[in-house]
């Protein structure tokens, strides 16, 4: 029952969030789907802006990439069909190339530069820099430090405020500064005081670790393909007949090389090495890191193709009317198939077979292992994906609206077709198999088959997590952390002070917070606190009498005497210690007089 409810709960956020508008929902009926045994999985509606209409999408991973006439750019989750994030890319008039996907981020070539952002939130990627300066102005809570934009500082950033040479990592520091006005060379901020005690002033250091975003890589020359990428590197064909690896973060060129004629096909990066291929008919495999030639193959005629790359081959679609499928190890060519018509679309390969689409002569199905045609449809079609017994192909003219057709992959005869009303544009995740239909207005779509397992609760909440809030909660349970040990040792550097109150530091004591196996002393059975130096002499005094007397002193005759003369109290006052004196000595000398055991009892 509580799965149900969560099951519940996950479908009804997920229509909440997927479902801008409901018109989708009756452009294409349950009924319809049901014939090509797929179902409606979510449905939902871009907010364009007035005029502004779908160009073309394209998936990659787990996004769905929408993108306008405008140049805008909507992520959306194809699965889930949450919108991720939507942002511009370029001026309308420009062209953009891509997308494509590194490990982390989503990359889309303009003109002069490439755009890298983050593929779950849509933020520009990062580029760490170290803030230092100084304070060269202060007016009450106000102060102005010299560094500004030219150093990394945007507005709304916070510095932190130290005072002298040796600033150390964990150095606390004196004040904060929020920055609130940016120029080129200095800002200005206002500051926020940690020690009361001190006050910033001109001369103080200023520091801060920032990640700044990276707007755009800046490229030594216009791009002729889409750019693909790793972590660190960027890796395109250029207009001017070379092909590039760039640093993302700073730009740094790591290599060239220079190509016959410009490379305009997507290049594949898998793993170490990096496959290409140009208009002068040349496939390339060398290694990312130093460009270091693994093999090369030459076709007859040029390639506009994006190339397929499998775990065993390498496919490429030329306009020599020929497939050629290269081993990936080897580039040795492994068969070749000629059709009629020069080849310019991506050939895909899927389930041990390829797919192939050829102008005015439609589609094309060929083993992969031997390169054998199986099927040959004319209607043509572009395929999607395949689930059990039954491949999904997309039949549509470019913007025009298309028909969805199921058939059955090995023979390629037709089960079913329906006609999607208004989507003019599919694509297909083959991974989670689903299939996204967008139309020339925003409205979109997902259908999957019936055979495929349900969304999960916990696939839908890792959609939703923050990436960004939950390194924000990590970064402070650190800095929580590190606080708590700072103030540990700090307090355990405090050495105790010494009690003013010496011999009479009893009178601080709380006899009512005692322990109970602490005894309470007794006035008339204890020694006062002022005899604590007499019982030391006492204890310590050696056991023969004769080394313990005075020098020209001679030892008491009566034992009782002596006994009797350690036994009382000191007296608590100068006076009486005098006259405590003067009685050691009278007994020391046998005698004893009244006025003495007067004084002594007295005290």
């Amino acid at each position: 029952m509580r799965s149900r409810f969560i099951h519940a709960i996950a479908c009804f956020g997920l229509t909440l969030m997927a479902c801008v508008g409901t018109a989708s929902a009756d452009l294409l009926p349950r009924a319809e789907l049901e014939k090509l045994g797929a179902r409606r999985y979510w449905d939902g509606k871009l907010l364009l802006r007035p005029n502004e209409m779908v160009s073309r999408i394209s998936l990659l991973d787990e996004n769905v990439y929408v993108l306008t006439d405008q140049n805008r750019v909507f992520a959306v989750h194809a699965l889930t069909g949450v919108l991720r994030w939507s942002r511009p890319l370029a001026d309308p008039e420009q062209t953009v190339r891509g997308p494509t996907h590194s490990p982390d981020y989503v990359l889309f070539s303009t003109p002069g530069d490439v755009r890298v952002i983050d593929r779950a939130t849509g933020e520009s990627k990062g580029e760490p820099r170290s803030i230092r300066g100084v304070i060269i102005d202060v007016q009450h809570d106000d102060a102005e430090v010299n560094v500004g934009q030219l150093h990394g500082l945007f507005g709304g950033e916070t510095l932190q405020v130290f005072r002298g040479e040796g600033v150390r990592p964990d150095s606390i520091p004196l004040a904060t500064l929020k920055i609130t006005q940016v120029m080129p060379r200095y800002s200005k901020g206002r500051l926020t005081l940690t020690e009361q005690a001190r006050r910033a002033q001109i001369g103080d250091k200023v520091r801060a670790e920032l990640v700044l975003p990276l707007k755009a890589v800046r490229l030594p020359f216009a791009p002729s393909s889409a750019a693909v990428a790793d972590d660190t590197r960027l890796f395109f064909g250029a207009a001017n007949a070379r092909f590039y690896c760039i640093e993302i973060l700073t730009g740094f060129e790591h290599w060239e090389v220079r190509t016959p004629r410009t490379v305009t096909s997507t290049p594949v990066l898998v793993k170490d090495n990096l496959y290409y291929a140009g208009q002068d008919g040349l496939v390339v495999s060398c290694t990312k890191a130093d460009r270091i030639k693994n093999w090369t193959f030459q076709t007859e005629g040029p390639v506009f193709a994006d190339m397929e790359v499998t775990p065993k081959y390498v496919l490429v679609a030329s306009s020599d009317r020929s497939l050629y499928c290269l081993d990936r190890e080897t580039g040795n060519r492994v068969w070749r198939e000629r059709m009629d018509m020069p080849l310019s679309a991506k050939p895909i390969a899927a389930e041990k077979q390829v797919y192939q689409e050829v102008p005015d002569f439609g589609l094309y199905a060929m083993d992969l292992e031997t390169g054998k045609i199986k099927w040959h449809r004319p209607e043509g079609g572009r395929y999607l994906m395949q689930s059990a017994d039954t491949a999904y192909l997309w039949n549509a003219a470019p913007g025009e609206v298309g028909r969805l057709v199921a058939i059955e992959p090995e023979t390629g005869k037709e089960t079913g077709v329906i006609s999607t009303m208004v989507f003019s544009f599919a694509a297909a995740s083959r991974a989670d198999q689903a299939m996204v239909f967008v139309s020339r207005l925003g409205d979109m779509l997902c259908a999957r088959p019936k055979s495929a397992e349900p969304l999960k609760p916990v696939q839908l909440a890792a959609v939703l997590k923050d990436d960004r809030a939950a390194k924000i909660y990590a970064k402070m349970g650190v800095d929580r952390k590190e606080a708590a040990k700072k103030r540990a040792e700090e307090n355990a550097k405090v050495v105790e002070r010494p009690s003013r109150l010496g011999r009479y530091s009893y009178l601080m004591e709380d006899w009512l917070r005692s322990p109970r196996d602490r005894a309470i002393p007794e006035p008339s059975t204890q020694p006062a606190a002022g005899d604590e130096t007499d019982e030391k002499a006492a204890t310590t005094a050696p056991a023969d009498e004769d080394e313990a007397a005075p020098k020209g002193a001679e030892p008491a005759a009566d034992e009782d005497a002596d006994k009797s003369a350690t036994s009382k109290p000191a007296a608590s006052s100068d006076d009486d210690n005098d006259d405590s004196g003067d009685m050691k000595n009278d007994k020391d000398e046998g005698g004893s007089s009244d006025d003495d055991d007067d004084d002594s009892g007295g005290g």
